[in-house]
């Protein structure tokens, strides 16, 4: 009896197509509509999720069919329901229910994307983003000159379904120096959309942008916002696709050797700098701001694994996080702002497989963009997360599509 022969491997001449219409484009602008809403869940999020998941469903379930895994990855979200004390049981349910969610949707879109062919107008896309750029520029522009004269203006805070404490009060537009978010709640969330924008036009990868001058209005933004998350991300990034580029090659072995021993001084004298608890008084400037959201998790998370192994829960994270940031002068919940180390408080080791398998088989570029997507709040298996991400990825992959050589089916057999 012959063996059936072996299937063969999905090219760009057999894939399936998927074309974008006219809802995909309108998607687009819905990145700077995000965080508005009546609740969490009651929101503009909510909506462009359930849109992307439904438009593009057949990605997702092509993801979901081709790895097996997925049946044995979630379970680990739930591990720590079962040991760890509860203080709400629904709350902390609902809480993994979600990021189980989002971490199944977001990588079975990220594995189903491979087997698929996606069209998009190139140019119908510049035109989007050169007028989103164009207006978050200039409104980045107007609320940085408001701001300075003591009066707020954006989106009020009650129109926004989360981020509602860090909006600007009247007291802070008079004692503290705040920075443009355009339609967003925080800086640092405006630079996840920056940074999202930049890499599906590939600015972030050589060669460079498909829309340079776009490119240019966005980088501006981000420096208009002041935002730290930005620069780190932005320089992170670019510094990264230049690495890895064949004629930097002769540089790799110093250039890792010199960044591995400064990222070494300045992770310790961090620590034993920013230990005195006078420092405290600086509340959410940059340098503590990134000590809280990077360096002290970094620091703690050893010693918080060898307590928790299996992670502890949503309700009572920021509680056992207070032994570990007493000593720097801040509350464990300043420390939750990462979901790369979120992802180790909740789960444990089981965690690092959370994180392993989402990041595994992305390629260099596309996972240092996850990874980067984790340190601008502490939640990334979300709604906001998944629509702006994974509409990201579908658009990147439309335009490698678009710019991949047209095969054309062979004639005849080769002489």
């Amino acid at each position: 009896m012959k063996r059936p022969a072996p299937r063969a491997k999905a090219t760009a001449a057999t894939r399936p197509v998927l074309r974008f219409n006219t809802l995909d484009y309108a998607m687009i602008p819905g990145f700077l509509l995000v965080e508005v809403g009546l609740s969490f869940w009651v929101s503009f999020a909510t909506l462009f999720a359930a849109f992307v998941a439904w438009r593009w469903r057949e990605i997702i379930w092509a993801g979901l069919s081709s790895l097996p895994l997925f049946i044995f990855v979630p379970p680990l979200f739930f591990i720590s329901l079962l040991i760890e004390p509860t203080t709400d049981l629904t709350q902390d349910v609902l809480h993994i229910c979600r990021e189980a969610m989002f971490w199944l949707l977001l990588c079975a879109m990220l594995e189903g994307l491979n087997k698929f062919t996606i069209e998009i107008d190139p140019k119908k896309l510049k035109k989007i983003l050169f007028l989103m750029a164009a207006f978050l520029l200039i409104l980045c522009t107007y609320q940085f000159k408001e701001y300075a004269s003591g009066a707020y203006f954006g989106i009020p805070k009650e129109y926004f379904s989360q981020g509602q404490d860090t909006i600007a009060g009247d007291l802070d537009l008079a004692y503290s120096h705040l920075r443009p978010a355009g339609t967003l709640a925080e800086p640092s969330y405006l630079a996840f959309i920056l940074i999202s924008i930049l890499f599906f036009i590939r600015n972030l990868e050589i060669p460079g942008s498909i829309a340079p001058l776009t490119s240019m209005l966005l980088i501006a933004t981000g420096l208009i916002s002041q935002s730290m998350s930005f620069v780190l991300s932005f320089a992170g990034l670019v510094v990264l696709a230049l690495y890895t580029q064949p004629q930097f090659a002769r540089y790799r072995a110093p250039a890792t050797l010199i960044g591995s021993v400064l990222l070494l001084v300045v992770i310790t004298g961090a620590a034993a700098f920013l230990s005195d608890t006078r420092l405290s008084k600086l509340g959410s400037t940059s340098d503590s701001s990134t000590f809280a959201r990077i360096i002290g998790p970094l620091i703690s998370a050893p010693a918080f694994i060898a307590a928790h192994p299996f992670g502890t829960l949503s309700t009572t994270t920021a509680e056992m996080l207070d032994y570990f940031t007493s000593p720097y002068g801040m509350s464990g919940g300043e420390w939750t702002h990462n979901f790369f180390f979120n992802s180790i408080f909740l789960y444990g080791l089981g965690g690092i497989f959370i994180l392993y398998f989402l990041l595994k088989g992305r390629g260099l570029m596309p996972a240092a963009y996850i990874f980067t997507c984790m340190f601008f709040n502490g939640a990334m298996l979300t709604q906001d997360k998944f629509f702006v991400m994974a509409t990201s990825f579908i658009i990147l992959k439309a335009l490698r599509d678009s710019q991949a050589p047209k095969l054309l089916p062979p004639k005849g057999r080769l002489p």
